[in-house]
């Protein structure tokens, strides 16, 4: 008798209908996203916990915000999107914030995506860059930009639990020149209830304009424990 083959899962499918419905492999998708066809397979692994990049990188590419996708691959996991208050930025600033020839790439992280800590706990979390533009990178920032991430939350009781708060939400940017490499870091602290957490971060200019609004911008996505919950296999 004929082994019975396993279904995909919602993650899967839904990647594997938004290639058939454009028409396009799983090797194609890799090509646009920029990575590995192996890297995309071993998503699709119920014990695989791909990076936050490549789940904003696949949204982006499919028209779709990367939360659907986060809700499809970890459909038993909490995925708190709560903003952090910052009467700061102001979204009309995306407007002309493009610069030609100017571009950053990213190149490498600590404390990847899927990491686990528990509740109340401060870490360090740090992006190197590099300057692949033509410009010298001078009075810039690295701006916490949660705003830009929907909330579906209803009205929280302490919503001061539900948030991944950074130390600072505007990191300064040393200057940069062309091909030059940066580390950047910022001090966060895990919430007080358990679920999964993105802290989202963009490099503003000096005057809060963001300087790649089309750019997936950096990301930390990290779990705080669940008593009960096996982690092991996210």
């Amino acid at each position: 008798m004929a082994k019975k083959q396993k279904s995909p899962s919602p993650f899967e499918d839904c990647i594997r209908q938004y290639c058939k419905n454009n028409h396009i492999t799983i090797e194609t998708l890799a090509d646009l996203t920029g990575v590995a066809r192996g890297t995309i397979y071993n998503a699709f692994k119920p014990a695989h916990c791909p990076s936050m990049s490549l789940i904003i990188q696949l949204a982006h590419i499919m028209n779709i915000h990367q939360e659907v996708l986060m809700r499809l691959k970890w459909p038993d996991v909490v995925i708190n999107y709560y903003p952090i208050k910052n009467n700061n930025f102001d979204q009309s600033k995306l407007d002309g914030a493009y610069y030609q020839r100017d571009a950053s790439a990213f190149i490498s992280e600590t404390i990847p995506d899927g990491s686990i800590f528990p509740a109340g706990q401060t870490f360090v979390k740090t992006w190197t860059i590099q300057n692949v533009g033509e410009f010298i990178w001078e009075n810039r920032f690295l701006q916490c930009v949660n705003e830009l991430n929907p909330t579906q939350l209803a009205p929280l009781p302490n919503p001061e639990n539900y948030i991944l708060y950074p130390e600072q939400s505007l990191i300064p940017i040393p200057r940069t020149k062309p091909q030059q490499s940066i580390t950047l870091k910022v001090s966060l602290t895990t919430p007080r209830v358990s679920g999964c957490y993105v802290s989202y971060w963009k490099m503003v200019d000096e005057n809060g304009k963001l300087c790649f609004p089309d750019g997936y911008g950096l990301s930390s996505t990290i779990f705080v424990k669940m008593f009960g919950v096996n982690f092991a296999r996210l």
